[in-house]
């Protein structure tokens, strides 16, 4: 039931290509998450629900093999994710973990070369603020503003 939870996917990055693509693993992908993810006065569902970001292979479905059998998720509000200057949070997914002093959260990546994966977004207790619909109190709400995932290329910032 949409009430209960809400399972967005995303099949490949956006705006690289003319033709979709699906994500792989023999590459790096940025998934910027909007500050409104993690501000507890716009959150997009009602407590105790949560939201998440899983990969998933494109071959069957399952979780991939990942880098010391890292979990290929992230999820808010159990796993702290560091925002950056406009509070906004930026993700790699890719194979290997990330250095120390990365501005950037990782997100584990299939471990095998050429794996094509791809993403759901579940959000658990999805509210009006999810959709855009109107409050009890006649307020209109904006929709939540969906994650952007793209092909990240060294030197980016």
């Amino acid at each position: 039931k949409l009430e209960q939870c809400v399972y967005p996917g995303s099949d490949y990055p956006e705006g690289r290509a003319t033709v979709p693509i699906p994500y792989t693993s023999s590459k790096k992908y940025k998934l910027t998450i909007p500050a409104q993810w993690l501000d507890p006065s716009t959150l997009p569902y009602v407590t105790p629900g949560f939201w998440s970001i899983t990969v998933y292979k494109h071959k069957d479905g399952t979780l991939p093999d990942t880098y010391n059998n890292a979990y290929p998720t992230i999820y808010q509000p159990f796993k702290p994710l560091r925002p950056d200057s406009n509070g906004d949070v930026q993700v790699l997914i890719q194979s290997k973990p990330l250095s120390v002093d990365s501005p950037y959260n990782w997100l584990p990546g299939p471990e095998d070369s050429g794996v094509d994966f791809y993403l759901i977004l579940r959000v658990y207790g999805p509210n009006g603020k999810m959709y855009g619909k109107d409050q009890p109190d006649g307020e209109p709400v904006p929709p939540w503003t969906a994650p952007i995932v793209t092909e990240y290329l060294e030197g980016e910032e």
